[in-house]
């Protein structure tokens, strides 16, 4: 006659035995960034500031005035004649 139906599959067998350790794999590619961690903590307070105003000599705390320095070369006062217009006249300060 005709073969029969197939029957039912039984339990699973028991597991075999662990293979050989194959060579490391290549690196993959890096994840994205997580999240902004969580806010910290509060700093020290800073060291005390002045207990008195600005010394009179100078108003921005930067103690004495120098000695006055050079006058600049503008307006005509430098060692080349100058034009109408007020510049110098070309050729004086080219090497």
């Amino acid at each position: 006659g005709r073969p029969g139906e197939p029957g039912l599959d039984g339990f699973p067998g028991p597991r075999g035995e662990k293979g050989d350790k194959s060579e490391r794999g290549e690196k993959g590619e890096r994840g994205v960034p997580g999240r902004k961690g969580v806010k910290g903590q509060k700093g020290e307070p800073g060291p005390p500031g002045l207990d008195q105003p600005c010394p009179v000599e100078h108003p921005r705390c930067g103690g004495k005035r120098g000695a006055l320095g050079f006058r600049s070369l503008a307006k005509g006062r430098g060692p080349c004649p100058v034009g109408p217009d007020g510049l110098p006249v070309p050729g004086c300060w080219h090497k």
